[in-house]
C-alpha cells in the first residue's frame, strides 16, 4: 500500500503553536562542549515561550557525548529527548509526536551562547522529507530550579 504525504501549509500563528505540540513528544541527544576544562555533566535548565501561552522548560544533561533530557510544555508530562548532538556549543536534537495516524517531528538547531540558546526549529509530517522546510527562530533562557 502506497502512502501519499502531500505537504500541507500552516499559518505563520499557527505553525509556532503545532511545533510547541511537537516538542512535547520527543527524541535528542549531544556532545559536550571542547572547551579544555572539565564541564559540569548537568547543562542546566533552559526555557522559552511559544506564542506567548506555552512555556517549553528543556532540562539537559551529558555524559561523554550522549545528552539526555526532558522536555516539558505548560507543566505537562515530561517527554525524555533523543538523538541530539553538541559540538563545540552548537546543538541539535528532534521530537517526534504521534498526531492522528501519523508523526509529526520538529527538529531544533541552536548555538549555546552563556545563558542563552539561539536557534531554529522546524517541522514536518511523516518521514523526513529530501527538502527539508526552513527554520523558525526560537530562544531558550537558562533558569535555575
Amino acid at each position: 500500500m502506497h502512502v501519499c504525504h502531500t505537504p500541507r501549509k500552516l499559518s505563520r500563528k499557527a505553525l509556532p503553536a503545532l511545533v510547541a505540540i511537537l516538542i512535547l513528544a520527543g527524541t535528542g541527544t549531544a556532545e559536550p562542549p571542547t572547551s579544555g576544562r572539565r564541564s559540569s555533566p548537568d547543562l542546566g535548565t533552559w526555557k522559552w515561550n511559544v506564542n506567548k501561552t506555552l512555556v517549553m522548560t528543556l532540562r539537559l544533561k551529558h555524559e561523554g557525548d550522549r545528552l539526555t533530557g526532558i522536555l516539558i510544555g505548560n507543566d505537562g508530562p515530561e517527554k525524555e529527548i533523543q538523538d541530539g548532538r553538541y559540538d563545540d556549543g552548537k546543538i541539535s536534537f528532534r521530537v517526534t509526536s504521534v498526531a492522528g495516524k501519523g508523526e509529526v517531528t520538529a527538529e531544533y538547531a541552536g548555538v549555546l551562547a552563556g545563558t542563552v540558546i539561539n536557534g531554529g526549529m522546524r517541522v514536518y509530517f511523516g518521514a523526513r522529507p529530501r527538502t527539508l522546510p526552513g527554520y523558525m527562530p526560537w530562544q531558550a533562557k537558562r533558569v535555575r530550579e
